[in-house]
């Protein structure tokens, strides 16, 4: 698959894990396979390439397993990163990051993330507030929270380009970049920064959102497609387990649940117009499982967001 990826010139290309779902053990196997497949596939086209870690915007993964195994696997083979950049941002899900400090929208307010439902996973919590003490913890203090590299969102809006490619070109020994982002503009501002440090030889590997792909990929919003009568099926948001669980059983239960969605699509005896999936480990399994999917075009986002908090964060 990684062959066909590099023969077809495409801008951009994603390969599908749902790696949130498994094992620590899976989880570094399936990376281990995908950047040997990569290195290779890139070799054998001539072609050079750009990665990026697609992750969590809240943020919650096997994180800083899969880049780290993606960055140790890839260096054996020659190819070593600069840097690693992190960019949570992705407002279409209500997530803004400014004073080093991601947060989520929660009506009209917004939470940092370590405050959030979601900084209490049960599989991939955390307690720090900004990123910096976040990449701390999670990386057990292998990385302080004072190296940390931050480009500030008043250095984008200002459009220091040359600062921040100053930033970037002096990243070595794949130190962390923390990429603070409140609208799509100050994605941009990055992104012509971060170009400019790959034109000069600069690698990096990227770990980031949603948003980051379609801006550094140049892919176009466009309207909806979709209108008319509309089948829902859902669960409830509540979650409930017996005390002492541990986080490898609770995402054994997660799988569970998907499968029970998942087997819904499986057994639809008509052919739907379209289906809209909600959440990683379900969307990512009715379209492999349900629909038996090896390979499919990515419009881009399904539909835009704008939020007046989110022009108007950190300034």
């Amino acid at each position: 698959m990684c062959a066909e990826v590099f023969q077809d010139r495409a801008t951009v290309s994603f390969i599908l894990t749902n790696s949130r779902s498994f094992s620590p053990d899976r989880t570094c196997a399936v990376h281990q396979e995908i950047a040997e497949n990569i290195a290779w596939a890139a070799g054998e086209a001539g072609r050079n390439f750009v990665l990026v870690s697609r992750g969590d915007s809240t943020p919650r993964s096997h994180w800083p397993l899969e880049t780290r195994v993606l960055s140790e696997t890839l260096a054996r083979t020659g190819r070593r990163f600069d840097g690693e950049i992190l960019i949570p941002f992705f407002p279409e899900g209500g997530r803004f990051t400014f004073g080093n400090m991601h947060y989520v929208k929660e009506g009209d307010t917004l939470v940092p993330a370590g405050e959030t439902e979601f900084a209490r996973d049960p599989a991939f919590g955390y307690a720090s507030l900004s990123l910096t003490a976040w990449c701390q913890e999670k990386m057990g203090g292998a990385c302080r929270a004072e190296d940390c590299i931050c480009v500030a969102l008043e250095d984008l809006r200002a459009l220091r380009t040359e600062k921040i490619l100053q930033q970037l070109t002096a990243v070595e020994n794949f130190a962390k970049v923390i990429v603070n982002a409140a609208c799509y503009e100050d994605l941009k501002v990055f992104c012509a920064a971060c170009c400019e440090a790959l034109d000069t030889g600069k690698t990096f590997l990227l770990r980031t959102a949603a948003s980051w792909v379609k801006v550094f990929g140049g892919i176009p919003g466009k309207a909806l497609l979709r209108r008319g009568i509309t089948a829902v099926i859902y669960t409830t948001r509540e979650r409930v387990t017996p005390p002492g669980v541990s986080g490898e059983e609770q995402l054994r239960l997660s799988r569970a649940i998907s499968r029970a969605l998942t087997s819904v699509v499986e057994r639809l005896a008509v052919r739907p117009r379209f289906l809209v999936a909600k959440g990683g480990i379900t969307s990512s399994d009715v379209g492999v499982k349900a629909l038996g999917v090896k390979r499919a075009l990515v419009l881009g986002q399904i539909a835009p967001r704008r939020s007046r908090v989110a022009d108007g964060a950190g300034e």
